[in-house]
C-alpha cells in the first residue's frame, strides 16, 4: 500500500482554464448587480441629501469597505511614487 501525503489537488493548465471563464462571468455577475442597483439608490439618496453631500458619503462608506479589504489581501495603500501626481484627479474625475 502507497502512503499518500495529504496535499492539495495540483492545478493543471486545462482546470485553471475551465475555471477561469466561471470566475469572470461570476465577478461580471456581481459588477453588473452593483451598477443596476446603484442608479435607483442615488435617485432616492439625492431626494434627501445635497450632491455633494452624497458624494462625500458616498467616498467615506466606500473608503471604510475597502481600507479592510485593501490590509487583508495586503496590498499597498499608495499608488507609489509614478502615479502619485494622478491620484487627486482620479476622485474628481469620477464624481464630477
Amino acid at each position: 500500500m502507497r502512503n499518500r501525503e495529504s496535499s492539495p489537488t495540483p492545478k493543471t493548465p486545462a482546470k485553471i482554464a475551465a475555471a477561469a471563464p466561471r470566475q469572470a462571468y461570476g465577478y461580471l455577475a456581481v459588477i453588473i448587480a452593483t451598477w443596476a442597483a446603484n442608479w435607483p439608490m442615488m435617485r432616492l439618496a439625492l431626494a434627501h441629501t445635497e450632491p455633494m453631500v452624497f458624494v462625500s458619503l458616498r467616498m467615506a462608506g466606500s473608503i471604510a469597505i475597502l481600507t479592510p479589504i485593501l490590509a487583508a489581501l495586503s496590498c499597498p495603500f499608495a499608488a507609489g511614487p509614478a502615479r502619485a501626481g494622478f491620484a487627486p484627479f482620479s476622485g474628481s474625475a469620477s464624481s464630477g
